[in-house]
């Protein structure tokens, strides 16, 4: 896991200070409006050094598996995640390079949520706490499944996107959210997924250190598509 974090960090420190000349060099910006907290056009692709810096790192120490750990390998289930997390981040890389219809990226955000669900990984019933029934659970048929399962990924998804305006908002709620998964999959003895989650924690926080005010770069709709459909 420190092994990870390490990876992860110094491709992420590389990768930043890269995509910021970059972007100056292609102007690529983003530019202020009343919803942004910056005054002056910044570099918008923050989100390629962090998802190229985690998933790297990952593919790394998976494929070699240093530690020797059986159960840290890439099962269906997470191969499934990372492609569909993949897909969405170009999908937010492309606006961000393009600017794409809302309505379009809406309809390839269901179309990914869509494929997950139909890979098994979806919301199949509620735990009411007892409030309902005696039971406490609620359980859904297909079609709500796949609807509550759109609504909360593609929901997540847009709602850090959303709040991708403040220099450093974004980037710190993903930090704290990340430590608080990566607790549960230890917890679980999951540590394939908590690889996952301590090499992006890992990226997120270099990528923070630019990020804070006065910014130099934001992850732009490709790292907060990519963070707000892998949470």
């Amino acid at each position: 896991m420190l092994l990870g974090f390490c990876i992860s960090a110094l491709l992420s420190s590389i990768l930043i200070p890269i995509i910021i000349q970059i972007c100056n060099r292609f102007k690529i910006f983003d530019f202020p409006n009343y919803r942004k907290e910056h005054k002056e056009p910044i570099s918008r692709l923050g989100g390629l050094a962090i998802s190229i810096s985690s998933i790297s790192a990952f593919f790394i120490l998976s494929k070699f598996n240093f530690t020797n750990i059986n159960n840290l390998y890439i099962d269906s289930t997470l191969m499934v995640i990372i492609i569909s997390t993949s897909l969405v981040f170009l999908l937010g890389l492309i606006d961000d390079l393009f600017i794409i219809s809302p309505f379009i990226r809406l309809t390839i955000q269901i179309a990914i949520a869509f494929y997950i669900w139909s890979n098994g990984i979806n919301v199949e019933r509620i735990d009411t706490l007892g409030l309902i029934n005696s039971e406490g659970l609620i359980i859904l048929s297909p079609l709500l499944s796949l609807i509550f399962t759109s609504l909360w990924i593609v929901g997540l998804t847009n709602a850090l996107n959303w709040i991708d305006g403040i220099d450093g908002l974004a980037a710190s709620l993903t930090s704290l959210a990340l430590v608080g998964n990566l607790y549960l999959f230890f917890l679980n003895d999951n540590l394939s997924f908590a690889l996952l989650m301590i090499v992006v924690l890992s990226s997120s926080l270099v990528f923070l250190k630019f990020n804070i005010n006065k910014a130099s770069i934001i992850m732009g709709d490709g790292g907060s598509y990519f963070l707000g459909y892998l949470f």
